[in-house]
Protein backbone atom coordinates (compact mmCIF):
# COMPACT_ATOMS: atom_id res chain seq x y z
CA UNK A 1 0.00 0.00 0.00
CA UNK A 2 1.39 3.41 -0.99
CA UNK A 3 2.14 5.73 1.92
CA UNK A 4 0.11 8.92 2.07
CA UNK A 5 1.98 12.20 2.05
CA UNK A 6 0.94 15.68 3.02
CA UNK A 7 0.94 18.21 0.15
CA UNK A 8 4.51 19.17 -0.65
CA UNK A 9 5.97 16.88 2.01
CA UNK A 10 8.68 15.41 -0.22
CA UNK A 11 9.85 18.82 -1.39
CA UNK A 12 9.88 20.17 2.17
CA UNK A 13 11.90 17.17 3.30
CA UNK A 14 14.36 17.98 0.51
CA UNK A 15 14.43 21.59 1.76
CA UNK A 16 15.53 20.63 5.28
CA UNK A 17 17.93 17.97 4.02
CA UNK A 18 19.55 20.60 1.79
CA UNK A 19 19.82 23.15 4.61
CA UNK A 20 21.25 20.64 7.09
CA UNK A 21 23.64 19.20 4.52
CA UNK A 22 25.14 22.64 3.91
CA UNK A 23 25.48 23.63 7.55
CA UNK A 24 22.58 26.08 7.58
CA UNK A 25 20.76 25.89 10.89
CA UNK A 26 17.14 26.93 11.27
CA UNK A 27 15.21 28.18 14.27
CA UNK A 28 12.19 26.32 12.93
CA UNK A 29 11.13 22.96 14.27
CA UNK A 30 10.97 20.16 11.68
CA UNK A 31 7.92 20.72 9.53
CA UNK A 32 6.10 17.54 10.55
CA UNK A 33 6.16 18.68 14.20
CA UNK A 34 4.44 22.00 13.51
CA UNK A 35 1.95 21.25 10.75
CA UNK A 36 -0.92 22.47 12.91
CA UNK A 37 0.75 25.74 13.89
CA UNK A 38 -0.48 28.59 11.65
CA UNK A 39 2.33 30.15 9.63
CA UNK A 40 1.29 33.61 10.82
CA UNK A 41 1.85 32.53 14.42
CA UNK A 42 5.30 31.16 13.57
CA UNK A 43 6.22 34.48 11.91
CA UNK A 44 5.09 36.38 15.00
CA UNK A 45 7.27 34.16 17.20
CA UNK A 46 10.26 34.81 14.95
CA UNK A 47 9.65 38.58 14.98
CA UNK A 48 9.45 38.50 18.80
CA UNK A 49 12.72 36.60 18.93
CA UNK A 50 14.42 39.10 16.65
CA UNK A 51 13.61 41.85 19.17
CA UNK A 52 14.75 39.88 22.20
CA UNK A 53 18.35 41.02 21.78
CA UNK A 54 17.24 44.40 23.15
CA UNK A 55 16.68 42.72 26.52
CA UNK A 56 20.38 41.91 26.89
CA UNK A 57 21.79 43.99 29.78
CA UNK A 58 23.40 47.10 28.42
CA UNK A 59 25.90 47.55 31.25
CA UNK A 60 28.68 46.74 28.83
CA UNK A 61 27.86 49.93 26.93
CA UNK A 62 28.91 52.19 29.84
CA UNK A 63 31.67 54.50 28.74
CA UNK A 64 34.36 56.00 30.93
CA UNK A 65 35.18 59.74 30.57
CA UNK A 66 38.76 60.65 29.70
CA UNK A 67 39.30 62.30 33.07
CA UNK A 68 37.97 59.32 34.99
CA UNK A 69 40.07 57.87 37.76
CA UNK A 70 38.78 54.37 37.00
CA UNK A 71 41.15 51.59 38.03
CA UNK A 72 40.85 50.31 34.44
CA UNK A 73 42.52 53.43 33.04
CA UNK A 74 45.67 51.48 32.25
CA UNK A 75 43.61 49.46 29.76
CA UNK A 76 41.79 52.43 28.29
CA UNK A 77 42.17 53.76 24.76
CA UNK A 78 42.78 57.50 25.29
CA UNK A 79 43.50 60.11 22.69
CA UNK A 80 41.77 62.54 20.41
CA UNK A 81 40.79 62.40 16.76
CA UNK A 82 40.82 65.59 14.73
CA UNK A 83 40.36 67.67 17.88
CA UNK A 84 37.55 65.54 19.32
CA UNK A 85 37.78 64.22 22.86
CA UNK A 86 35.81 60.96 22.78
CA UNK A 87 34.93 58.81 25.73
CA UNK A 88 37.25 55.90 26.18
CA UNK A 89 36.29 52.33 26.98
CA UNK A 90 38.18 49.78 29.00
CA UNK A 91 39.41 46.83 26.94
CA UNK A 92 37.31 44.34 28.89
CA UNK A 93 34.19 46.43 28.34
CA UNK A 94 35.04 46.85 24.66
CA UNK A 95 35.25 43.07 24.28
CA UNK A 96 31.89 42.63 26.02
CA UNK A 97 30.30 45.26 23.78
CA UNK A 98 31.66 43.68 20.61
CA UNK A 99 30.54 40.23 21.76
CA UNK A 100 27.06 41.52 22.49
CA UNK A 101 26.83 43.17 19.06
CA UNK A 102 28.02 40.01 17.31
CA UNK A 103 25.44 37.89 19.15
CA UNK A 104 22.63 40.35 18.39
CA UNK A 105 23.61 40.56 14.73
CA UNK A 106 23.84 36.77 14.47
CA UNK A 107 20.42 36.37 16.03
CA UNK A 108 18.86 38.85 13.62
CA UNK A 109 20.41 37.07 10.64
CA UNK A 110 19.23 33.69 11.87
CA UNK A 111 15.69 34.97 12.39
CA UNK A 112 15.66 36.49 8.89
CA UNK A 113 16.90 33.25 7.32
CA UNK A 114 14.29 31.23 9.23
CA UNK A 115 11.52 33.55 8.03
CA UNK A 116 12.65 33.08 4.43
CA UNK A 117 12.75 29.29 4.95
CA UNK A 118 9.20 29.40 6.28
CA UNK A 119 8.03 31.28 3.19
CA UNK A 120 9.87 28.73 1.03
CA UNK A 121 7.87 25.96 2.74
CA UNK A 122 4.61 27.74 1.94
CA UNK A 123 5.67 27.90 -1.72
CA UNK A 124 6.64 24.22 -1.82
CA UNK A 125 3.28 23.06 -0.48
CA UNK A 126 1.68 24.03 -3.79
CA UNK A 127 2.74 23.60 -7.40
CA UNK A 128 5.09 21.03 -8.83
CA UNK A 129 5.78 18.20 -6.36
CA UNK A 130 8.31 16.10 -8.26
CA UNK A 131 11.62 16.02 -6.40
CA UNK A 132 14.49 16.67 -8.86
CA UNK A 133 17.41 14.28 -9.09
CA UNK A 134 20.06 17.00 -8.73
CA UNK A 135 20.46 19.21 -5.67
CA UNK A 136 21.13 22.87 -4.95
CA UNK A 137 24.83 23.69 -5.04
CA UNK A 138 26.41 24.50 -1.68
CA UNK A 139 27.99 27.74 -2.92
CA UNK A 140 24.63 28.96 -4.16
CA UNK A 141 22.99 28.13 -0.84
CA UNK A 142 25.62 29.96 1.19
CA UNK A 143 25.22 33.04 -1.00
CA UNK A 144 21.44 32.79 -0.58
CA UNK A 145 21.83 32.66 3.23
CA UNK A 146 23.93 35.82 3.22
CA UNK A 147 21.34 37.67 1.17
CA UNK A 148 18.27 36.35 3.00
CA UNK A 149 19.85 37.03 6.40
CA UNK A 150 20.39 40.68 5.57
CA UNK A 151 16.70 41.57 5.12
CA UNK A 152 14.01 41.88 7.76
CA UNK A 153 10.93 43.14 5.88
CA UNK A 154 8.39 40.35 5.48
CA UNK A 155 7.95 41.26 1.81
CA UNK A 156 11.66 40.68 1.15
CA UNK A 157 11.73 37.53 3.30
CA UNK A 158 8.84 36.24 1.20
CA UNK A 159 10.76 37.16 -1.95
CA UNK A 160 13.85 35.22 -0.82
CA UNK A 161 11.71 32.30 0.23
CA UNK A 162 10.28 32.13 -3.28
CA UNK A 163 13.78 32.22 -4.74
CA UNK A 164 14.87 29.29 -2.57
CA UNK A 165 11.74 27.31 -3.46
CA UNK A 166 12.33 27.93 -7.16
CA UNK A 167 15.94 26.77 -6.96
CA UNK A 168 14.94 23.62 -5.05
CA UNK A 169 12.44 22.74 -7.76
CA UNK A 170 14.84 23.55 -10.60
CA UNK A 171 18.47 23.49 -9.36
CA UNK A 172 20.66 25.77 -11.47
CA UNK A 173 17.78 27.96 -12.66
CA UNK A 174 19.08 30.97 -10.74
CA UNK A 175 22.73 31.82 -11.39
CA UNK A 176 25.00 33.36 -8.78
CA UNK A 177 25.08 36.52 -10.90
CA UNK A 178 21.29 36.76 -10.80
CA UNK A 179 21.34 36.01 -7.07
CA UNK A 180 23.66 39.00 -6.54
CA UNK A 181 21.39 41.17 -8.71
CA UNK A 182 18.39 40.18 -6.61
CA UNK A 183 20.36 40.91 -3.44
CA UNK A 184 20.81 44.53 -4.49
CA UNK A 185 17.12 45.16 -5.05
CA UNK A 186 15.28 47.54 -2.76
CA UNK A 187 12.09 46.54 -1.01
CA UNK A 188 10.04 48.59 -3.49
CA UNK A 189 11.79 47.05 -6.51
CA UNK A 190 11.16 43.53 -5.21
CA UNK A 191 7.47 44.33 -4.75
CA UNK A 192 7.30 45.77 -8.28
CA UNK A 193 8.79 42.56 -9.69
CA UNK A 194 6.19 40.50 -7.84
CA UNK A 195 3.42 42.65 -9.31
CA UNK A 196 4.67 42.45 -12.89
CA UNK A 197 5.83 38.80 -12.99
CA UNK A 198 2.35 37.28 -13.51
CA UNK A 199 2.11 39.14 -16.84
CA UNK A 200 5.29 37.56 -18.26
CA UNK A 201 4.57 34.99 -20.96
CA UNK A 202 7.82 33.48 -22.20
CA UNK A 203 10.09 36.17 -23.60
CA UNK A 204 7.51 38.95 -23.51
CA UNK A 205 5.51 40.89 -20.97
CA UNK A 206 1.83 41.18 -21.90
CA UNK A 207 1.32 44.95 -21.95
CA UNK A 208 -2.30 45.38 -20.91
CA UNK A 209 -2.89 48.79 -19.34
CA UNK A 210 -6.22 47.86 -17.77
CA UNK A 211 -4.75 44.90 -15.90
CA UNK A 212 -1.69 46.87 -14.85
CA UNK A 213 -3.87 49.52 -13.24
CA UNK A 214 -5.71 46.89 -11.19
CA UNK A 215 -2.51 45.66 -9.54
CA UNK A 216 -0.87 49.06 -9.14
CA UNK A 217 1.62 48.76 -12.00
CA UNK A 218 2.14 52.30 -13.29
CA UNK A 219 4.25 53.67 -16.12
CA UNK A 220 6.82 54.61 -13.47
CA UNK A 221 7.02 51.01 -12.24
CA UNK A 222 7.64 49.74 -15.77
CA UNK A 223 10.21 52.48 -16.40
CA UNK A 224 12.02 51.46 -13.21
CA UNK A 225 12.22 47.83 -14.34
CA UNK A 226 13.51 49.04 -17.70
CA UNK A 227 16.25 51.01 -15.94
CA UNK A 228 17.23 47.80 -14.15
CA UNK A 229 17.69 46.16 -17.54
CA UNK A 230 14.85 43.67 -17.16
CA UNK A 231 12.46 44.89 -19.87
CA UNK A 232 12.52 47.27 -22.84
CA UNK A 233 10.10 49.19 -25.03
CA UNK A 234 8.13 50.85 -22.23
CA UNK A 235 7.55 54.11 -24.11
CA UNK A 236 7.34 52.56 -27.58
CA UNK A 237 3.97 50.74 -27.23
CA UNK A 238 5.32 47.75 -29.14
CA UNK A 239 3.22 45.03 -30.69
CA UNK A 240 4.58 41.64 -31.57
CA UNK A 241 3.38 40.39 -34.96
CA UNK A 242 2.78 36.65 -35.16
CA UNK A 243 2.51 34.73 -38.41
CA UNK A 244 1.30 31.20 -39.00
CA UNK A 245 3.64 28.31 -38.20
CA UNK A 246 2.15 26.15 -40.98
CA UNK A 247 0.94 26.55 -44.56
CA UNK A 248 -2.66 26.39 -45.72
CA UNK A 249 -4.21 27.94 -42.60
CA UNK A 250 -3.15 30.01 -39.62
CA UNK A 251 -1.92 27.96 -36.68
CA UNK A 252 0.26 29.11 -33.82
CA UNK A 253 1.07 27.55 -30.47
CA UNK A 254 1.87 29.85 -27.52
CA UNK A 255 3.34 27.87 -24.59
CA UNK A 256 2.67 29.04 -21.03
CA UNK A 257 5.21 26.84 -19.23
CA UNK A 258 4.51 28.03 -15.72
CA UNK A 259 0.89 26.91 -16.04
CA UNK A 260 1.74 23.74 -17.93
CA UNK A 261 -0.59 24.93 -20.72
CA UNK A 262 -0.42 26.16 -24.28
CA UNK A 263 -2.68 28.37 -26.34
CA UNK A 264 -3.69 26.89 -29.71
CA UNK A 265 -4.45 29.84 -32.00
CA UNK A 266 -6.01 29.27 -35.40
CA UNK A 267 -7.71 31.01 -38.35
CA UNK A 268 -8.83 29.97 -41.84
CA UNK A 269 -6.70 32.64 -43.53
CA UNK A 270 -3.01 31.56 -43.54
CA UNK A 271 -1.91 35.14 -44.32
CA UNK A 272 -3.62 36.69 -41.31
CA UNK A 273 -1.28 38.27 -38.74
CA UNK A 274 -1.90 38.30 -34.99
CA UNK A 275 -0.81 41.39 -33.07
CA UNK A 276 -0.23 41.41 -29.29
CA UNK A 277 0.90 44.49 -27.26
CA UNK A 278 4.06 43.48 -25.43
CA UNK A 279 7.22 44.64 -23.73
CA UNK A 280 10.37 42.70 -24.47
CA UNK A 281 11.93 40.80 -21.56
CA UNK A 282 15.73 40.65 -21.46
CA UNK A 283 17.73 37.54 -20.62
CA UNK A 284 18.26 38.88 -17.10
CA UNK A 285 14.58 39.74 -16.81
CA UNK A 286 13.47 36.30 -17.91
CA UNK A 287 15.63 34.66 -15.26
CA UNK A 288 14.57 37.09 -12.54
CA UNK A 289 10.87 36.83 -13.36
CA UNK A 290 10.92 33.04 -13.45
CA UNK A 291 13.12 32.40 -10.38
CA UNK A 292 10.17 32.94 -8.02
CA UNK A 293 7.61 30.53 -9.40
CA UNK A 294 4.98 33.11 -10.26
CA UNK A 295 2.19 31.63 -12.36
CA UNK A 296 0.56 33.96 -14.89
CA UNK A 297 -2.61 35.36 -13.41
CA UNK A 298 -5.93 34.02 -14.66
CA UNK A 299 -6.97 37.59 -15.44
CA UNK A 300 -3.89 37.98 -17.63
CA UNK A 301 -4.62 34.78 -19.55
CA UNK A 302 -8.32 35.62 -19.97
CA UNK A 303 -7.49 39.15 -21.18
CA UNK A 304 -5.01 37.76 -23.69
CA UNK A 305 -7.50 35.19 -25.02
CA UNK A 306 -10.15 37.92 -25.38
CA UNK A 307 -7.68 40.14 -27.25
CA UNK A 308 -6.83 37.31 -29.65
CA UNK A 309 -10.48 36.42 -30.21
CA UNK A 310 -11.27 40.08 -30.88
CA UNK A 311 -9.03 39.76 -33.94
CA UNK A 312 -11.23 36.90 -35.23
CA UNK A 313 -8.89 34.11 -34.19
CA UNK A 314 -10.02 30.91 -32.51
CA UNK A 315 -8.23 30.00 -29.27
CA UNK A 316 -8.02 26.60 -27.61
CA UNK A 317 -6.11 25.55 -24.48
CA UNK A 318 -4.35 22.22 -23.93
CA UNK A 319 -1.71 20.74 -21.64
CA UNK A 320 1.93 20.97 -22.62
Amino acid sequence: MTAMHYPGERMIQRLFETLAGNGIASLLQPWHLRREVPSKEVLQQLDALSLSWRDIPLDSHKRIPMNSSSPDDTNAFPGSYHGLRPYSMAKSELVRTITQDVIADGLRQQVNVSKAVLFAELELVVGKQDVPDCRVHGDWLQRWRQRAGAVSYDELSHFWGQILAGELRHPGSCSLRTLDFLGNLSREEAIDIERVAPFVLGNVLFNHEGLFEKVGVSFGVLSGLQELGMISGVAARLKTKIESEVEGEFQFTWPVERLGKRLLISHDDPAKILQIPVLHVSRLGKEVFTVPQYAPSEECLVAMVMLIEAQDFTVGISDL
